[in-house]
């Protein structure tokens, strides 16, 4: 069963998850985003400044560029820019997913209620991400919104990304209809065993 697309959205970390600038990645990077896409809205979220994700993409990834203007279901968010805008500066990149993830779930589900539960979805190389996303589902108590994550590894390497990403895409479907929390981590061991 497919969940309808008003119950789920998806939030992808940038530097080390969707972004070594890497042409190879760029088809498999279009093809997640444009799987996520069939599910519900996609945020991009940096920790880096607002601007970087664009830079970034129509420097070395022009495919991706392209995705990211043609839809006005992906939208990039600087957790740094919005929260220095929103609490006037400090915090740290934890800090800074933390509140970001809790604004995203508020905006996207805030006024759901009823029957059928949500999926909040996070893909990123780092605890902050994960940690944000599992909070993030207790900003709106009243709504049944599950957390789902998919943590990489930090530090890959090039042949690290391209695997987790292609994990990604292939669990992506399976990670929407799972009907429960999901905290899932790519360990090393596992993605040096897995063939490709």
């Amino acid at each position: 069963m497919h969940p309808s697309r008003d119950r789920t959205v998806a939030v992808f970390d940038w530097d080390d998850t969707l972004c070594p600038i890497l042409a190879a990645l760029e088809v498999r990077i279009c093809a997640l985003l444009t799987k996520a896409l069939t599910y519900g809205p996609v945020f991009v979220v940096t920790a880096a400044e607002t601007g970087w994700v664009e830079i970034a993409c129509s420097l070395y990834m022009p495919a991706v560029h392209d995705l990211l203007n043609m839809s006005d279901e992906i939208h990039i968010v600087s957790a740094r820019s919005w929260f220095e805008r929103t609490f006037g500066g400090g915090g740290d990149a934890r800090r800074w997913k933390l509140e970001t993830l809790g604004m995203i779930a508020s905006k996207c589900f805030g006024n759901r209620r009823g029957w059928g539960n949500h999926s909040l979805i996070s893909v990123g190389d780092s605890l902050a991400e994960r940690d944000a996303c599992h909070a993030a589902v207790h900003v709106i108590p009243e709504t049944a919104l599950l957390a789902k994550t998919l943590k990489f590894i930090e530090h890959p390497d090039v042949g690290d990304v391209l695997k987790q990403v292609d994990l990604a895409f292939l669990s992506f479907d399976n990670m929407c209809a799972y009907d429960d929390h999901l905290d899932l981590r790519i360990s090393p061991d596992h993605l040096h065993s897995t063939p490709f």
